[in-house]
């Protein structure tokens, strides 16, 4: 079956307090989204590369093209919509094969490594859902009530819990192109809190399979120094 990813680059990085969308931002000397895309690439040579973009940086991305040497990688260019859900299904519907696996990745995500793409992927082709989670490494505790912007944590009651019984998701995250087609028919719910989420609903059951704890998705200042950091120690 045919490979396909779906990388989502719609956000504005606001958490960044960069003028620049963390995306665009520039780690070792290329930009988050540059290799992320090249990693894909690299693990996958001839899986199709569907970017979704905001609008409003596509002219800049066009750029980035140039200047990284990035037209052979044939990447399909789409723009994003009002939310996650919709931006990835912008990017769903521009597959035109009735056969094939979609990774659906984040585009700030690229610290993953081509062999655990090619197991993701492989996994997907047998098990149709497949997700990539990494056990927690610290306690947990459950927040009550839920936490309202302004309210102190030492004015929250909370409890422990087993954090055994818990997974951190990561991306990507691997489906059979028709069973994600059939879950982005449905309208979109604020319950849909990533693709895996959207596709369970419909009765799809998920396969998980084990994650790399480098795999972070860069948010913050120290998330880059961590994954600049990361890549020196690894040269």
């Amino acid at each position: 079956m045919k490979n396909f990813a779906i990388i989502v680059a719609g956000g504005k990085g606001l958490r960044m307090n960069s003028k620049l969308p963390k995306q665009f931002l520039e780690l070792e000397g290329i930009p988050i989204l540059v290799r992320t895309l090249q990693r894909f690439k690299e693990a996958l040579p001839n899986i199709e590369l569907i970017l979704v973009i905001n609008k409003d940086y596509v002219e800049y991305w066009m750029e980035l093209e140039e200047r990284f040497d990035l037209k052979g990688l044939s990447i399909k260019t789409v723009t994003g919509g009002a939310s996650r859900f919709h931006s990835v299904l912008n990017g769903l519907n521009t597959i035109e094969t009735d056969n094939g696996i979609v990774g659906i990745h984040d585009a700030v995500r690229p610290m993953i490594s081509p062999e655990c793409i090619r197991k993701i992927y492989s996994k997907a082709s047998i098990n149709l859902a497949v997700i990539p989670v990494v056990v927690l490494k610290d306690s947990i505790r459950k927040i009550s009530p839920s936490p309202k912007e302004g309210i102190e944590a030492e004015e929250l009651e909370s409890v422990s819990v087993n954090r055994s019984d818990y997974r951190l998701v990561q991306t990507p995250q691997c489906f059979e192109l028709n069973i994600l087609r059939k879950a982005y028919e449905q309208d979109y719910t604020n319950t849909f809190t990533d693709d895996a989420s959207v596709v369970e609903s419909i009765g799809q059951n998920l396969t998980l399979t084990e994650g790399e704890f480098q795999n972070i998705k860069i948010t913050t200042q120290e998330d880059m120094f961590w994954a600049s950091s990361y890549m020196k120690a690894s040269k």
